[in-house]
């Protein structure tokens, strides 16, 4: 059985989305940015002693988009880049760039990019 637990959630301004189609960048939105830190704990059954546990960590980045992109312009997209300024503890905004996402859910103007990395999981947790 596997179990969703949102641990934090950190709050943005300035998101730029940008789209990598080839060898070009280019800018395709801006937006709301929000990020929800998750632990994902999977219960496996192990021969001989109780249940062991694997938990892994992971983070989704909501953008709620200004304006939509059209459908030819999300055609031949390879990855994106997003570039953010998010509210760490104290009160300061701080860059976070992640590059590469693939795994992304878009509907309607709404943009949710899940991120496995554990540095950036880490680094955002200490935020």
């Amino acid at each position: 059985m596997a179990i969703k637990e949102l641990i934090k959630t950190i709050e943005g301004k300035e998101c730029e989305i940008y789209a990598i189609k080839q060898t070009q960048r280019k800018l395709i939105c801006t937006a709301s940015p929000q990020v929800e830190i998750y632990r994902n704990t999977i219960k496996i059954p192990t021969i001989g002693t109780g249940k062991a546990q694997y938990k892994r960590y992971s983070f989704a980045l909501i953008v709620c988009a200004d304006a939509e992109p059209k459908d030819d312009e999300l055609q031949g997209i390879r990855c994106f880049d997003v570039k953010m300024l998010l509210k760490r503890q104290d009160g300061v905004f701080a860059p976070l760039n992640l590059y590469s996402l693939t795994d992304v859910d878009i509907d309607g103007g709404r943009w949710v990019f899940d991120v496995q990395d554990r540095e950036t999981v880490e680094m955002l947790e200490s935020w």
